[in-house]
């Protein structure tokens, strides 16, 4: 399932249609494509396709409007996964390899100028990028886009006026000197949050998680996210 980021929407609405949509999702909603269409947009807003990880990626971003609605020609993107864990694809820890690549295929149509994968992860770097395929599902088509922050040096001090709980964080440099963020998670439940999805997903973007998981970490991860706004996701 992805989402287009209607800048206009709530956050506490859109935190809302995530939940509903993982509902939707675990019961089976019928059909190949299932968008769901604003009143506002000639596009959905979500998209749910069923297929090959591949495939289904490239098939929800078309329903969108294609991924030029998001990728401008000469855009730096940052794509972030969730690839913090050690494990393989079919273990579903991970947002699966092919995904990613695809993502990335669709940014080079777009004419991109530079494409990063990011994340913070949680594990060993060399083994998270290794078991979880997504490094070498990446450097099939082109090496060097694939990186994790994992040292301080990676960030900047960043203030989010529109805080609640932190007014401040340290946030991945590259991210803040990116036109577009994408968000790939992959959908999961959490034992902290009740379910593990694009906006938690930011906190693989952010240095210290460790004082956000010691706060209310449902505000504190909308704080984060008023700073970091994937546009598709």
């Amino acid at each position: 399932m992805i989402f287009k980021n209607n800048t206009k929407m709530k956050r506490r609405e859109f935190l809302r249609l995530q939940t509903r949509g993982i509902v939707w999702l675990s019961v089976g909603a019928p059909g190949i494509l299932a968008p769901n269409w604003s009143l506002a947009s000639p596009t959905p807003d979500i998209a749910k396709v069923k297929g090959s990880p591949a495939s289904a990626t490239r098939a929800a971003v078309e329903l969108l409007g294609g991924i030029e609605q998001f990728v401008k020609p000469g855009n730096k993107v940052v794509i972030k996964p969730n690839m913090s864990f050690a494990r393989s694809p079919d273990q579903a820890s991970n947002t699966h390899p092919e995904v990613v690549k695809e993502l990335v295929v669709l940014c080079k149509e777009a004419k991109a100028k530079d494409i990063l994968i990011l994340d913070h992860t949680l594990a060993s770097p060399k083994k998270c990028l290794e078991r979880s395929g997504i490094l070498a599902s990446v450097n099939s088509i082109e090496r060097n886009l694939v990186f994790t922050a994992n040292h301080y040096s990676h960030y900047q001090d960043t203030r989010l006026p529109q805080g609640q709980n932190l007014a401040e964080t340290q946030i991945v440099k590259e991210v803040l000197k990116s036109d577009v963020l994408i968000a790939a998670p992959v959908a999961k439940s959490h034992s902290a949050t009740g379910v593990s999805l694009s906006l938690k997903g930011m906190m693989g973007l952010v240095w210290d998680r460790a004082i956000m998981h010691g706060r209310d970490l449902d505000a504190a991860i909308v704080d984060i996210c008023t700073r970091l706004k994937p546009i598709l996701l």
